[in-house]
């Protein structure tokens, strides 16, 4: 895989068209090349075109992202542009896993809007131009959750559930919660966080407002949005 990369640099062409370059490497040897890639084409002053099923490896590598669906570009945009503004529901949770609730959209304030889910509990989300009344889904990252085994201080966003299933990723581990309005969240939390916890716990899962981004609610229903085809 170095050689082939070493014969496609020595070519001495404007433009390095890179199909899953890293794919069969080792953990460690990919990361490595991540970096000495992106270096190598800016010393080289190389328009470098790199296709990648890998979120964290485009995030990382990139200058600018595009993303396909169907063979369609759905957004474009830097790196930072796509993690924190996704255009929308699937572009939010392919590129870094998101979790999702629906719900009815209600009138907030001049920094926050109201959302009120399937079971009746309202929550408050980022400032959402919707028209209030229809029908949203709000979506926030999976490391964006605070957990803690007793009800957050303040009375707002708090979610009960219990852990169901832990999976340990050494520097984090992620964790299943069933809440208690029946849906399954994930969460990822650090290591130093995570051994608080056990399968079984009850927890709290708080969610702060400026995190919580607001959608349109898809037509086919939020699973339907979120598949890989």
């Amino acid at each position: 895989q170095r050689n082939a990369l070493a014969r496609a640099l020595s070519a001495d062409a404007k433009i390095l068209l890179l199909d899953e370059p890293l794919r069969a490497l080792d953990a460690r040897l990919r990361l490595d090349l991540r970096y000495e890639l992106k270096k190598l084409s800016k010393d080289m002053n190389m328009t470098t075109i790199h296709v990648t099923h890998d979120q964290e490896e485009a995030l990382t590598i990139s200058d600018r992202i595009l993303v396909l669906r169907d063979g369609k570009i759905i957004q474009s945009g830097t790196p930072k542009e796509i993690f924190n503004e996704p255009a929308g529901p699937f572009i939010h949770h392919f590129v870094g896993e998101a979790n999702f609730i629906s719900g009815k959209l209600q009138e907030g304030d001049v920094n926050t809007s109201i959302v009120v889910d399937e079971k009746g509990q309202e929550f408050r989300t980022q400032r959402s131009d919707l028209q209030p009344g229809s029908r949203v889904v709000t979506g926030i990252k999976t490391e964006f959750t605070l957990m803690t085994k007793e009800r957050w201080g303040v009375d707002v966003n708090n979610f009960m559930g219990q852990i169901e299933r832990i999976l340990f990723l050494g520097r984090f581990s992620d964790f299943e919660v069933r809440l208690d309005s029946g849906q399954m969240i994930h969460a990822r939390l650090p290591g130093y966080q995570a051994t608080k916890f056990n399968d079984g716990d009850r927890v709290n899962i708080h969610y702060s407002p400026e995190r919580m981004l607001v959608f349109p609610e898809p037509a086919g229903g939020i699973e339907k949005e979120l598949e890989m085809v």
